[in-house]
């Protein structure tokens, strides 16, 4: 190998490696809810790529969990809060990111992931009932049908 080619080479490798650190794993840590105005909203605290808006029920919201769902797209897992009356649910939802271009994060939508008893089932067996969304995740793609409120969608990237 010349010189040059050895020269070449190396400096592809380097724009590789500079490429690839550039991209960033999301992580749960580096985002949180926070209230504006009686409004709340999902924010990346690292690089301020994020600022979505979310829906909100009664109680504390709070991120549970961030799921890589696709490759660089991930579905940030929130407690919207407690609703019902004689069944108490807890309900979460997942605002969908497609992190994929670095310098252009989309948020894709934000929509139902699970509902649970709260408390526990022996205590609040109605809450048990609800049926939960359905997420298909395939190539490309993401389906979502929720039959407690007439949702079904896909989602393309």
């Amino acid at each position: 190998m010349t010189n040059f080619n050895f020269i070449k080479t190396l400096i592809a490798f380097k724009i590789l490696l500079i490429s690839l650190s550039s991209f960033a794993s999301l992580s749960k840590s580096d985002l949180k809810i926070i209230e504006e105005n009686l409004d709340y909203f999902i924010v990346d605290t690292k690089d301020y790529k994020i600022k979505h808006e979310i829906n909100k029920n009664s109680g504390e919201s709070f991120i549970t969990e961030v799921q890589e769902l696709n490759d660089g797209v991930y579905a940030i897992v929130y407690l919207t809060g407690i609703a019902g009356t004689s069944a108490l649910v807890e309900i979460y939802y997942a605002t969908v990111v497609d992190t994929r271009d670095s310098k252009n994060v989309k948020v894709l939508g934000d929509f139902p992931w699970e509902y649970r008893p709260h408390l526990d089932e022996d205590t609040n067996p109605q809450a048990k009932r609800f049926e939960q969304p359905q997420w298909i995740i395939e190539s490309g793609k993401i389906k979502i049908k929720d039959t407690n409120i007439n949702l079904e969608t896909s989602l393309h990237f």
